[in-house]
């Protein structure tokens, strides 16, 4: 963990996963205690720890028969906190567990041929929370309650889709940003959560597979997806996919993005660091 504000280190690094560690994502307890999540790729295990200090909470969360790639919160209907997790290897399935007591809510969710890259939680128009999960070339809907699929399959990536996320559009319309690499043109695609249908044509211009997504909102409102693909970082508006600011080149592959406000924050690949925050250019 690190301070926001200045980076500095808070606490000793958390160890007891027995392996890489692929994911991590942030929740609340029911009673309020901020807790981190996250996922594991040799042990399989899906961990719980106080944000506060680091502590465990519960016992290591097992079941996936392969890595751990991602995790997310989510709260069902009745406000129960849940963590989604996705795994690949010989287990390709979705698992949906409660994060006060990591016991699993129903069965594991089949349905990728390939290996769970990437979950997201998001909700549909009328308040339906839902489980977006990207696997093989297909995005696949679920209600976060039972795991029922809404609509069919989302296809376009031809090959490997690696990241989703959720973003608004201006309107208020709720969308999915998934990232795809092969012989798409290595794209950034938006759609309707509510229906699965394309928002706008796919936004190229990355040279190589887009690893990471992550969206925002500039501090003037507007909504913006941060992709990442080898060493280079775009922007593109939300609403239109129009390109903000140039190619942001980094001097690392990167492996993971964040935005807050005007701020980039990007994970490297071969020095296994945090970079320093991107500030954004000036928009205009």
């Amino acid at each position: 963990m690190w301070r926001l504000a200045d980076g500095t280190p808070v606490g000793e690094p958390l160890t007891g996963h027995g392996g890489i560690v692929k994911a991590v994502a942030t929740g609340t307890l029911p009673d309020g205690t901020p807790v981190i999540v996250s996922g594991s790729g040799d042990d399989r295990t899906v961990r719980v720890w106080r944000l506060a200090d680091g502590t465990p909470v519960g016992e290591a969360l097992t079941g996936h028969g392969g890595w751990v790639n991602s995790v997310a919160v989510g709260t069902l209907p009745d406000g129960t906190p849940v963590i989604v997790s996705g795994a690949g290897g010989y287990d390709n399935t979705v698992r949906v567990w409660r994060l006060a007591d990591g016991t699993p809510i129903g069965e594991p969710l089949h349905g990728h041929t390939d290996g769970v890259k990437a979950v997201a939680t998001g909700a549909l128009p009328d308040g339906t929370p839902v489980i977006i999960s990207a696997g093989g070339d297909t995005v696949r809907i679920r209600r976060l309650a039972d795991g029922t699929p809404i609509g069919e399959p989302l296809r376009g990536h031809p090959v490997g889709v690696k990241a989703v996320a959720t973003g608004t559009l201006p309107d208020g319309t709720s969308v999915i940003v998934s990232a795809g690499g092969g012989y798409d043109g290595d794209t950034v695609r938006v759609w309707r959560l509510a229906d699965g249908t394309p928002v706008g044509e796919p936004l190229r211009g990355h040279d190589g597979w887009v690893s990471a997504v992550a969206t925002g909102t500039l501090p003037d409102g507007t909504p913006v997806i941060v992709s990442a693909a080898g060493d280079t970082v775009r922007v593109w508006r939300l609403a239109d996919g129009i390109a903000l600011v140039p190619p942001l080149d980094l001097p690392e592959s990167v492996r993971a993005v964040a935005i807050q406000g005007n701020i980039i924050v990007t994970a490297a690949g071969a020095d296994l660091a945090v970079h320093q925050p991107v500030p954004l250019p000036s928009m205009r």
